[in-house]
C-alpha cells in the first residue's frame, strides 16, 4: 500500500512539473534490446525481433516472455523479461530481468538465475516485485521433465535481484 501512494505521489509530481506521462516500454523495444547474459564473451547480447544467434560458438538467446509493472515506486511502468540461452547442447538456461524503464528506454538492471529447463508458467509484476511460478526440477526429476510446482518473488535493489520471503 505505501509503495503504490509513493508511486502515485512521484507520477503526479512529474505531471505538475509539466512531463507527459510515462511511456511504457513497448513490446518492441523489449525485443531489441541489450541484456546482461553469462554465455557470450562480452557479457552481454543485443537481441532482434526477441532473439540472438551466433553460430560460431553456437550460443542463441530468446526472449520467452515478458511481464510490466512498476519495480521502483517511481510511478512509472518498468518490465520483467524471461531469457531462454542455449550454448550448444540440450540445455535451456532460463534467467529472469528486471527492466527499469529510463524515459521509455530499457535499462537492464539486474537479473536472477532460474533454473536449466524449468518451466515458467506464470511471470508477473506485483507490488514492485517479479512473481515467478514454474515448474522445475524434484530430486529425482530427470532433466527433460520437471515436476516440482515452485513460486518465488524477486525485488530489485541496486543492480540485483533478491528472494523475498
Amino acid at each position: 500500500m505505501r509503495r503504490n501512494a509513493i508511486a502515485l505521489l512521484g507520477l503526479a509530481a512529474a505531471l505538475a512539473a509539466g512531463c507527459s506521462s510515462p511511456k511504457p516500454l513497448s513490446s518492441r523495444i523489449l525485443h531489441n534490446a541489450v541484456y546482461p547474459n553469462d554465455y557470450v564473451e562480452r557479457g552481454k547480447v543485443r537481441l532482434k525481433g526477441g532473439s540472438y544467434e551466433n553460430s560460431n560458438n553456437h550460443i542463441s538467446v530468446e526472449l520467452l516472455r515478458i511481464a510490466d509493472g512498476d519495480l521502483n515506486g517511481d510511478g512509472v511502468p518498468d518490465a520483467a523479461v524471461l531469457l531462454g540461452s542455449n550454448t550448444g547442447g540440450s540445455a535451456v538456461f532460463e534467467d529472469v530481468v528486471a527492466v527499469l524503464n529510463r524515459k521509455g528506454g530499457p535499462d537492464p538492471r539486474a537479473r536472477t538465475f532460474l533454473g536449466d529447463r524449468v518451466r515458467v508458467d506464470t511471470l508477473a509484476i506485483r507490488d514492485g516485485a517479479i512473481y515467478v511460478h514454474m515448474i522445475a526440477h524434484g530430486p529425482s526429476d530427470p532433466m527433460c521433465c520437471p515436476t516440482l510446482a515452485v513460486s518465488k518473488t524477486f525485488a530489485i535493489k541496486g543492480d540485483t535481484l533478491f528472494e523475498r520471503p
